[in-house]
């Protein structure tokens, strides 16, 4: 693989994603939590409205309402707790405790009711995810036999099969969800391996590259040195050889270091298009790359090269989750017999101008970019767009035919 020209951070797709997998698996806790207290809400109004005003069960429902409460709002403060995934830990014991038990208190105000156990079930569930493997085992197990005891002790016209089936199936239901947002992280955190893992290998292989150019030349430049300050005294034409191999074995060595260099600075254009697809799908985006023909000038070849990779790293720092589209063409331009080379970028943003504008150009990698383009007779735009709703930063980079050198393509 081409080199990176720097690491990437943690990648815009990456953290896009993610974030909706979150709110995702955010709200289908909330509606489960809330799924779990309605049953138990619908019997409370419903008793409430039937009994009298001294009625002693209108007493005994009022508890029930504020244990109900109780329990809602503590098992919402504890969905914060699983973004860290299964087993991520209990943020808070006490409000672990506070959901126990106002759900064990309402299930004995409500023990006539199975129903009364579902907030009981609901926050065994959510504590059963955010502790160890072990523990969460024996609080799914535990939560079970707490709804199965529950239906088989109630009485009452409330005990039904619908019923009993949701409080068995409720802790696989909020499994389902946390498991559901545990892949989605794990997933994310093994892409940012990846792609972590082939800048180290790049470096490995430039770093190994450098070692063998340098490390021998170095090591023959100190020998013949000490050889010429040993005969400096006793043989000085003698040493003046040494000293002149010491020359020559330096400006050999530092050829080719520029050498290693420039071939790492001028991989080829369709290395650099492969590059990008490659770098940019395995950090989440969907990739796309429409190039109709490639510029045989090794100049606008390298000008190209250099601004895909200052493309690929300013999508990976700072573009939002969503397509990006490469394209490479010839064109024809007023003013120009044999057209121009146009490389271009679109990708998405995080936040949407409205009505568009230029795009950040401040930045150090796309000042270079534009300086040498300019020196080419070409330009560097950028811009952002409101398409939709949407916003899209757009690199383009247009080289005049025959520009450079390299004389006409």
């Amino acid at each position: 693989m081409p080199p990176i020209a720097e690491e990437p951070e943690p990648t815009a797709p990456a953290v896009g994603g993610v974030r909706a997998s979150w709110w995702n698996a955010v709200v289908s806790l909330v509606v489960a939590a809330f799924a779990s207290h309605m049953p138990v809400a619908v019997y409370i109004v419903a008793g409430s409205q039937m009994a009298g005003t001294d009625d002693p069960t209108l007493s005994r429902l009022l508890v029930a309402a504020v244990l109900g409460t109780v329990s809602l709002l503590a098992q919402l403060a504890m969905i914060p707790w699983l973004r860290a995934g299964l087993g991520g830990g209990i943020a808070s014991p006490a409000v672990a405790v506070v959901a126990l038990a106002a759900g064990i208190g309402l299930w004995a105000v409500v023990v006539d009711a199975g129903l009364g156990v579902l907030p009981l079930v609901a926050a065994l569930s959510l504590i059963a995810c955010a502790s160890e493997r072990t523990v969460r085992r024996g609080l799914f197990l535990l939560a079970v036999i707490a709804a199965v005891v529950a239906w088989v002790v109630a009485t009452g016209d409330h005990v039904t099969p619908a019923l009993s089936l949701f409080t068995i199936a409720y802790p696989y239901i909020v499994f389902a969800s946390v498991w559901a947002w545990d892949v989605v992280t794990r997933l994310d955190a093994a892409r940012a391996t990846q792609a972590d893992l082939a800048v180290a290998r790049e470096r490995l292989r430039f770093a190994a590259d450098l070692h063998d150019i340098q490390g021998h030349s170095l090591q023959v430049i100190a020998l013949k040195a000490e050889l010429a300050e040993r005969l400096l005294g006793a043989k000085p034409e003698a040493a003046a050889v040494q000293i002149s191999e010491v020359r020559v074995e330096a400006a050999d060595a530092l050829g080719r270091t520029r050498e290693l260099a420039r071939g790492y600075r001028a991989t080829g254009i369709e290395d650099e298009l492969d590059n990008a697809r490659d770098v940019l799908t395995v950090a989440g985006f969907e990739c796309t790359t429409e190039v109709e023909d490639l510029p045989r000038g090794d100049t606008t070849r390298s000008l190209f090269g250099r601004a895909l990779r200052e493309a690929t790293t300013n999508v990976l720092r700072h573009a939002a989750a969503g397509p990006v589209r490469i394209g490479l063409e010839h064109r024809r331009a007023v003013g120009r017999r044999g057209g121009v080379w146009q490389l271009r970028v679109v990708n998405r943003v995080a936040v949407s101008p409205g009505a568009g504008g230029s795009g950040p150009r401040d930045g150090a990698g796309l000042a270079g970019l534009t300086e040498r383009a300019e020196r080419l007779g070409g330009r560097v735009d950028t811009k952002v767009r409101d398409v939709a709703g949407t916003g899209e930063f757009i690199l383009t980079v247009e080289v005049p035919v025959g520009s450079g050198p390299e004389g006409r393509e």
